[in-house]
């Protein structure tokens, strides 16, 4: 059930490098917070590279300003694994939309599990389900 969403000034990434990208950050939930790979999403929004600024300064010509927001139900990962996935995170996003202008910002996003739906359901009722 977690997401990751990918925010760029780029516009560059082809279809074959999004699936590509995608599958490496689906198989870092995999490997680093322990996530089935079917219920991971991955979307990609790009932004205005006119309307968005690192260190009060525009893109050069060529560069992307990048981040990502990992959402994921409160209790996901322990620090540990959450400073490796955000380590992970951001060389992956760097090696995909190099040049990269500023830090590349990659967020936890915790959602209550009770405030997670899931095919009508929250994940709390979920797992008291069983």
């Amino acid at each position: 059930m977690p997401q990751i969403t990918v925010r760029s000034t780029s516009t560059r990434l082809a279809p074959q490098q999004r699936e590509r990208l995608t599958q490496e950050l689906v198989g870092l939930m995999v490997d680093v917070l322990a996530r089935k790979p079917e219920s991971v999403l991955v979307g990609f929004e790009s932004l205005d590279p006119q309307a968005w600024f690192a260190g009060g300064k525009a893109p050069a010509a060529g560069a992307s300003l990048v981040q990502a927001h990992i959402t994921v139900v409160e209790g996901t990962g322990d620090a540990q694994a959450r400073e490796q996935m955000l380590q992970r995170t951001t060389e992956t996003l760097r090696q995909a939309y190099a040049p990269v202008h500023g830090p590349v910002y990659v967020l936890f996003v915790d959602v209550p599990a009770a405030s997670w739906g899931y095919n009508g359901r929250s994940v709390a009722a979920l797992r008291a389900q069983g």
